[in-house]
């Protein structure tokens, strides 16, 4: 191997280091975003089920601001998951394209895509259930509810299948 070729391929071996790092340091944060969302979902309805000064859920203390504050907290934390998610997805072109020039290189193989899209299921799934929950104690239309929080999942999985699963 050349001079020339050798200091190609250590370029493109940290490349790939370097992408392998940010898509890593995207899925952390998607973790850590759904930690977030599961440690305020159980410290509000704590709060609510607490102040509750009869059998009625409307009966709490902090009925609707507990209902709207989980509304809110969940749809900031589920459009963060899906910005994490759209940044993985400009992250994987190109490192999918460092993994076809360096597949000698490579130790393990990139999980297949059907992994990847299950292991995305929790962190869009809880952000929409919470969603659910809250808009129910707010009484909003049931039909309503269903319709918000199909769109948002669609719109996330829809993303991911098809940078996932459709080749450009």
């Amino acid at each position: 191997m050349s001079n020339n070729q050798s200091s190609s391929r250590e370029e493109d071996i940290k490349a790939y280091q370097i992408i392998r790092g940010e898509i890593q340091f995207e899925y952390a944060l998607m973790s850590n975003r759904v930690t977030w969302l599961i440690t305020t979902q159980a410290f509000l309805f704590t709060a609510y089920a607490v102040a509750l000064r009869g059998n009625n859920l409307k009966d709490s203390l902090y009925h609707p601001a507990i209902p709207i504050l989980g509304s809110f907290i969940s749809i900031i934390l589920y459009s963060s998951i899906y910005a994490a998610i759209s940044r993985v997805k400009l992250w994987q072109k190109n490192h999918e394209t460092l993994n076809a020039k360096l597949a000698d290189w490579l130790v393990y193989q990139p999980q297949s895509p059907k992994a990847a899209f299950w292991g995305l299921v929790p962190p869009v799934l809880l952000p929409a259930a919470f969603l659910y929950v809250w808009l129910h104690f707010l009484d909003v239309n049931n039909i309503v509810t269903i319709i918000v929080i199909l769109i948002l999942i669609l719109l996330v999985l829809s993303e991911f299948w098809l940078f996932t699963f459709v080749k450009r």
